[in-house]
This record gives C-alpha cells, structure tokens and sequence, in this order.
C-alpha cells in the first residue's frame, strides 16, 4: 500500500486513537482504561472536505497500560492507503495530557481532553505536527468490547479537511 498519498485519511486515521479514558486519579484512571486494553478491530469511513468519495476504513489497535500512562499503537488502512500510530496519554488533575506520532505525519502532536460517564473528548494543547492538525477527536465506550471514535483533521500540504469515524470490537 502507498503511505505518501495518505493526505486528510492518513491524519485523521493515523491520529484515530489519540486518547483513550483515565480518571482524575491514577488508581481510576486504570480502571477505566482496562475496558480499552488489549487488541481491537474497527470499521469506518473517512469522510473529506474536497468532495471526494468517502473511504472505507479497517483499523487494529493494540492498548496498554505502563504503570499510570496509557500506550496504544496501531494501523489503519484504505483503498490504498495504510498507516501506522503510537500514542501515550497520562492522566493531568482533572483531564487528561497526551501526544501521538504516526508514519504519515512528521513530529507529535500534543493533545488534551477530558472525559465523563465514557465519554471523553479531546483538542490540540499544542502546535500541529509540520504536516497535519488534529481539531478534535472523541471516543465513547458502548460496552467493555465496543467503543466508538470519531475525529476531524487536516492535511496542511494537501490543505485539505477530513473527518473519520469507526466502531471497535474486542478480540
């Protein structure tokens, strides 16, 4: 599969994951993250702000957690588009702080976010990576074997807006 075309879909998927629940504390925020440990599958769509068909979606994620910091990699894909993401988020008085890198953007991207009742939303803290901005991205847990995500983005080169959403399942 082609990585350098990824544009608006490689953000928004590359960035897909970005945060995932930790409580106000340490102990909590463990708690609410086992739900989202271990390996998971998705399906979605990329939607584009160009008029461009929208895209299906396959993605596989891995979460752990590392003591009180939450780490998750993975790779999504479509069409001819493929790209991988690691992410760290660590629980911050009463939110959350967290950064994410993937193989279709150059440097990280800070975030911040809080959450409520499984439902956590997070922003940019921080400058977009050289080649990418992520404007927002929420997750929602459904059960402890779903969640979904849905998260907005740009490619800055190919200035062009993207939004994506995908529904997991635990395997």
């Amino acid at each position: 599969m082609r990585r350098g075309n990824a544009g608006a879909a490689g953000l928004v998927v590359a960035g897909l994951l970005l945060a995932l629940p930790f409580g106000a504390a340490a102990a909590g925020a463990l708690d609410a993250l086992s739900v989202f440990s271990g390996t998971f599958r998705g399906k979605g769509r990329v939607t584009f702000s160009d008029g461009r068909p929208a895209e299906a979606v396959v993605c596989r994620t891995t979460g752990r957690i590392a003591g009180a910091v939450f780490r998750i990699s993975g790779r999504c894909g479509g069409g001819n588009r493929s790209g991988t993401f690691s992410i760290q988020v660590r629980a911050s008085g009463n939110g959350y702080l967290g950064t994410w890198t993937s193989s279709t953007t150059k440097g990280a991207v800070a975030f911040s976010g809080s959450g409520r009742d499984g439902t956590f939303s997070f922003r940019p803290s921080g400058a977009a990576s050289d080649t990418a901005r992520l404007d927002s991205l929420v997750i929602r847990s459904l059960s402890d074997k779903r969640y979904t995500l849905s998260a907005r983005g740009q490619d800055l080169a190919k200035k062009v807006s993207g939004s994506l959403q995908v529904t997991f399942r635990k395997r």
